[in-house]
């Protein structure tokens, strides 16, 4: 973004200078005056392209810059964006695991109680069948 801001600034400052460059020598021409001060002119312009030239390299170093600092984000950025990957992964997978677990232990604690049901139901039809048979009137021979 300060890239931008720094180029747009830049190309204006240039467009101003260019106008007042083009403006001077109009001026200068329209005057058509011999006499006039060339040297001073040419000197104004030169001091200005220094200038610009200046401003010019400085805002490569900055712009340089601000590339070194894009690329090692986008590197961080890739290496986290790989790790979150990665732990989700594990996650999912733990996940699953553990559900498996659960059913598996939910099905053997399942099993285990049918089995003790099972086995009481008989018990309690055993002992059933028994006080049957010891309350059960003797057969009239």
């Amino acid at each position: 973004m300060q890239m931008k801001e720094l180029n747009l600034k830049h190309e204006k400052e240039i467009e101003t200078l260019t106008k007042k460059h083009s403006e001077d020598l109009q001026t200068s021409l329209a005057k058509n005056n011999p006499g006039c001060d060339h040297d001073k002119i040419i000197a104004e312009l030169k001091e200005n392209y220094r200038k610009l030239e200046v401003d010019n390299k400085d805002l490569k170093l900055v712009n340089d810059e601000l590339q070194n600092e894009n690329v090692a984000l986008r590197d961080k950025f890739e290496q986290l964006f790989t790790e979150l990957s990665i732990k989700e992964a594990q996650w999912c997978e733990r996940e699953e695991q553990l559900n498996l677990k659960l059913k598996m232990q939910w099905g053997e604690k399942y099993r285990e109680w049918m089995e003790a049901t099972e086995k009481k139901i008989e018990e309690l039809q055993k002992a059933n069948a028994l006080l049957r048979s010891c309350i059960k009137p003797p057969a009239d021979d």
